[in-house]
């Protein structure tokens, strides 16, 4: 076995109390009060969904009080579709330690025409039976 030297121990505890004066901190750590961001999400993020919507539209627009109008299904009587895909966007950024900034955005446009098989009363007109809306 080999023996421990005077200078050997004088190296190794200069190198010890060396190392230890050295201002090196830990890594932060996510416990930590103030983790760092470790994904491009932490400060940015994007979705896009698409949906499968459908719809089951009934209106009514009354002349008067005491005249109803005729009730009509969009779907049925008017020829809008009944069902479509939905794109749905949302754009979140954080842009500081107590900052949000939400932008979201769907779109729900139908359009559509149809015969009408019935007289219909839509508030004070009244559309004939075989003209097209």
């Amino acid at each position: 076995m080999k023996a421990i030297t005077a200078k050997t121990l004088l190296t190794a505890l200069v190198l010890t109390s060396a190392l230890g004066s050295l201002n090196v901190q830990a890594a932060p750590s996510y416990l930590s009060p103030n983790p760092p961001p470790n994904s491009i999400e932490d400060r940015f993020r994007l979705e896009v969904d698409l949906l499968r919507g459908s719809y089951d539209t009934q209106l009514r627009f009354d002349p008067t009080i005491q005249t109803p109008g005729t009730t009509l299904s969009a779907e049925d009587d008017l020829g809008l579709d009944d069902s479509q895909l939905v794109l749905q966007l949302e754009l979140t950024l954080l842009p500081g330690k107590h900052h949000l900034v939400r932008l979201h955005g769907l779109s729900m446009r139908r359009d559509g025409f149809k015969v009408l098989n019935r007289t219909v009363v839509f508030d004070t007109s009244t559309y004939n039976a075989g003209e097209r809306v």
